[in-house]
């Protein structure tokens, strides 16, 4: 779903459903931080 970056490490973060993004609430280089929102997915059917 997405790379996030830490501390110079990066964490690749994956969908526990198949889905297809419908939304990103964040760009790149953005700062996050826990449970913030950064992608809106929609369930596929």
């Amino acid at each position: 779903l997405l790379t996030l970056e830490a501390m110079k490490m990066f964490t690749t973060v994956t969908s526990p459903t198949a889905g297809t993004v419908a939304r990103l609430a964040v760009s790149v280089g953005n700062t996050v931080e826990a449970k913030d929102l950064m992608a809106v997915l929609e369930k596929n059917s």
